[in-house]
């Protein structure tokens, strides 16, 4: 099961499309705000799957738009008190990791508008990636400059996002870190939190294998 979740940060429109029109959905859900962005892509989204679910406290949607889409019968509505514990993007994240558990447990979640000029949300996003990868589900945050993943044990990146590729410790130390088919390779490195050894690095041929001993990193993909 493949899901797309759109949610408040910033997002791009012309970016937003042309990065999905390859794509197919089986789930979307729209978090809050991002009720916006559908009520103005209309009829282009509809390519890559329905609108499924919203969720939220409905603090940053007009009353007028959010009606619309409670209206529809093909969507589910999940509104929660403003007062709450969790953020909308994290709610919204849970259920989808529950919809895909309950299939089966194999998929992917896409993340749009998950970062922006709120810092704390930028951050609380990203380090909510680690449920999925714990879940065993695939799980990125895209914007038009970058594509974030958490990560252990192993990836491969083929055609990257951007240029450049960056490997970021989350737990203290990444201990036996191999960087084979990059410019700059590794080989049983150990790498520290607070140091910038893996950033900015780039794809020597067609793909890129990380291997990681111990540990768990985002793997940053970025354009300039």
């Amino acid at each position: 099961m493949n899901i797309l979740i759109v949610t408040g940060g910033n997002i791009e429109i012309d970016f937003a499309l042309d990065f999905l029109k390859e794509k197919k959905f089986d789930e979307i859900i729209a978090v809050d705000g991002a009720l916006s962005f559908f009520d103005k892509v209309g009829e282009k989204i509809k390519k890559v799957g329905k609108l499924t679910h919203i969720v939220g406290d409905f603090d940053t949607i007009s009353a007028e738009i959010l009606k619309k889409y409670q209206m529809d019968a093909h969507i589910r509505c999940h509104s929660f008190n403003p007062e709450k514990d969790y953020t909308d993007t994290d709610i919204a994240l849970k259920l989808a990791q529950r919809m895909i558990g309950a299939a089966g447990g194999t998929g992917s979640i896409l993340i749009l508008g998950g970062t922006g000029t709120r810092l704390d949300h930028t951050l609380a996003n990203i380090q909510m990636l680690i449920g999925p990868m714990r879940q065993g589900i695939e799980c990125m945050i895209a914007d038009s400059h970058n594509c974030v993943r958490m990560i252990q044990k192993e990836a491969v990146v083929r055609k990257p996002f951007g240029k450049y590729i960056s490997l970021i410790p989350v737990t203290e130390c990444l201990k036996g870190v191999d960087l084979e088919g990059f410019k700059y390779p590794l080989r049983d490195r150990t790498v520290y939190l607070g140091e910038s050894l893996c950033v900015s690095n780039e794809l020597a041929g067609a793909e890129g294998k990380i291997r990681i001993r111990e540990g768990i990193a985002l793997l940053i993909e970025s354009k300039d």
